[in-house]
């Protein structure tokens, strides 16, 4: 299952709205042709927008379960449950069709059955979709929270950072230097010194996160 329901259930109803529309169409002496002549041309637009629909659901879980991630549509998984919404309004309407003729036949239940299957799956859709978009958007803000708290727990406290040169006194550990586009704090136990011309590195530790949080530097050598 990659959204919204099992690709197996909505295949299964997909084909089954299709195999009731062609029955329709191409067996004349069928349940289900009775019921669409019953409305004459409309009966017959019904019928060809019930099978549209379904090739349509078909169409999904080929393209969305069935092939490689990498060709999924993300429009359809947005408006699947459009779909399978209209194949359930539409086998309600031929249950209506067959509930208003004087002899109602066992083929109702077909219609019935597949409805709620339909109407199961597009309420389930849009369930899902909704809920994982939210988790999605409160997974998204959580992250920058705990970001933006580790960066500002980190950097808070410090200098704005210097340029790395020789001569400059270290003495206490809220300095910061900037070195070849990195942030470094002076270690406690190494203080005081002074800064030699080449960066020794066992005297600073890098403060990770900290280059647009504590961004800006300061040409003034704090004493």
């Amino acid at each position: 299952m990659k959204t919204h329901f099992s690709w197996l259930t909505r295949f299964y109803v997909s084909g089954s709205v299709l195999v009731t529309a062609c029955i329709a169409m191409l067996d004349p002496w069928s349940q289900h042709r009775g019921i669409m002549d019953q409305d004459g041309y409309g009966g017959a637009v019904a019928i060809g927008l019930l099978a549209f629909t379904a090739l349509a659901g078909l169409f999904d879980v080929l393209i969305n379960d069935w092939l490689p991630p990498r060709y999924s549509l993300r429009c359809t998984h947005r408006h699947r449950h459009l779909v399978f919404m209209a194949m359930a309004i539409g086998q309600v309407a031929l249950a209506f069709v067959e509930a208003r003729s004087d002899d109602i036949r066992p083929v109702m239940a077909r219609y019935l059955l597949d409805a709620c299957v339909a109407s199961l799956v597009a309420c389930l859709g849009v369930y899902s979709h909704y809920w994982r978009t939210r988790r999605e958007d409160a997974a998204a803000f959580v992250a920058g929270a705990a970001d933006a708290l580790r960066r500002a727990m980190e950097c808070g406290g410090y200098y704005p950072p210097i340029l790395y040169a020789a001569g400059q006194l270290m003495h206490a550990q809220s300095q910061t230097v900037r070195f070849e586009g990195r942030i470094y704090a002076p270690i406690g136990a190494t203080l005081p010194f002074t800064t030699s011309g080449q960066f020794e590195s066992m005297k600073f530790r890098e403060l990770t996160g900290c280059a647009e949080s504590c961004d800006g530097t300061n040409e003034e050598v704090t004493k």
